[in-house]
């Protein structure tokens, strides 16, 4: 009997979703790219926060926009584990993603 694999942390959708939008940033141009990278650190933010439990406590540093969508995928699995028993509030991560990737 061969052992079953753990359940990928990030529901299917946001993956599909974190795919998108890395394949249209790894597209920008790099004007592009600083304009929006901190909308990128911005919900990385808003994932570390709501894994803190205390806004601000583990702040994202700004390392530029090669670093954001990396930032952003860390903290995307850090959540979806955090949200595993929520869930409604780990559908919603699809809907964050799509939200940031349609704004680029």
């Amino acid at each position: 009997m061969t052992p079953s694999a753990a359940p990928h942390p990030v529901p299917d959708a946001a993956r599909a979703e974190l795919e998108r939008l890395g394949a249209r940033w790894h597209t920008l141009p790099l004007p592009r790219a600083l304009e929006h990278a901190p909308a990128l650190r911005a919900l990385a933010q808003e994932f570390a926060d709501e894994c803190s439990g205390t806004p601000g406590a583990a702040q994202i540093p700004d390392l530029g926009p090669a670093a954001a969508y990396d930032q952003l995928v860390t903290l995307t699995y850090d959540v979806a584990q955090h949200r595993a028993p929520q869930p409604n509030a780990r559908e919603a991560l699809a809907e964050r993603l799509a939200q940031l990737r349609q704004a680029l």
